[in-house]
């Protein structure tokens, strides 16, 4: 065999391998932006019941305003917790609107794009998380809408005052803990299990697995 023909057949070897690695390239991107999208139609189906849910909840709350408007006692922490759920709101409109755009269907997509609207969902998503931890130390005014709501109870009145006080105690006590909390969720990269644990219920594990997906991606087409 002269070295012509090793020539030869060395260009062939190469032409295989060149289409055994677009094939496996197809492949994987064919199979990771079907997890991917599959986790990104999950969180959306997740996202759009609760923006239903918050839209019932806001308009029974802005009914409740207006019919006690002329009563500060109800009507203040009406108007708050209104005003809490509107931003809340509009946040989970920003995440619908980011998965809406990350259909995933197109395999042959950029993927550099895509990880920035996916690094940007999960930003999102922590962020939403944190906003609603650091509604917790006002919960006694939650408190007084919905002991007005169900049991018609005031608690302004003196046999429940002591214990509205109480919960406005434990509210500032709890300030601490969620600060600290809000700086764990701020962290640029989540590493802690337990932060991650508090994230799994909010859409971010989702949004974390289709990032990971487009990164062995990325990482693929980088070594070859």
């Amino acid at each position: 065999m002269d070295l012509q023909q090793l020539q030869n057949m060395w260009n062939e070897h190469e032409k295989k391998l060149d289409k055994s690695l677009q094939l496996n390239m197809q492949l994987l991107r064919k199979i990771n932006f079907d997890k991917a999208g599959f986790r990104m139609r999950w969180l959306f189906a997740i996202k759009l019941a609760e923006v239903v849910f918050i839209v019932f909840v806001l308009s029974y709350l802005l009914g409740f305003t207006i019919k006690y408007f002329s009563d500060p006692k109800l009507s203040i922490p009406a108007v708050i917790i209104d005003m809490a759920i509107i931003a809340y709101f509009i946040l989970d409109i920003r995440i619908l609107s980011i998965i809406y755009q990350l259909q995933l269907k197109n395999n042959n997509e950029a993927i550099t794009p895509l990880q920035k609207q996916t690094a940007k969902l999960k930003y999102l998503i922590a962020a939403s998380l944190k906003y609603a931890l650091f509604l917790i130390p006002f919960y006694p005014l939650l408190m007084i809408l919905i002991g007005k709501v169900l049991g018609n109870i005031d608690f302004f009145s003196p046999q429940h005052k002591t214990y509205l006080l109480s919960n406005i105690v434990v509210g500032v006590l709890l300030l601490p803990l969620v600060i600290w909390l809000f700086k764990e969720l701020s962290q640029k990269e989540i590493t802690r299990d337990w932060v991650k644990n508090i994230l799994s219920g909010s859409g971010w594990h989702q949004a974390n697995d289709a990032e990971n997906f487009l990164t062995e991606i990325d990482e693929f087409e980088k070594e070859g």
